[in-house]
């Protein structure tokens, strides 16, 4: 998903959230603006699970700077929800 985002691809981040509903294009592109400003992406480390939510937090590492990133599971465990702050 994080690939997806960082190369400005709606299609593969509508497939990836399936189940959620429609993402615009818009939406895709401010994320990926901002994923982009911090640099080559380095990779994920995982900050928590909370098994109650099944919600992931991952520090997103770049070569300038790191965000983080939080993602949801459902019952099927697909991706429900990606948030980046």
């Amino acid at each position: 998903m994080t690939r997806a985002i960082l190369s400005d691809n709606p299609r593969m981040v509508a497939h990836d959230l399936s189940g959620v509903g429609k993402i615009s294009r818009a939406e895709v592109g401010l994320l990926s603006d901002k994923l982009n400003a911090l640099g080559k992406y380095q990779g994920l480390k995982l900050l928590a699970y909370n098994a109650t939510k099944n919600e992931f937090a991952y520090q997103a590492n770049f070569t300038k700077g790191e965000t983080r990133i939080v993602v949801r599971l459902d019952r099927q465990d697909r991706l429900s929800a990606y948030r980046v702050f």
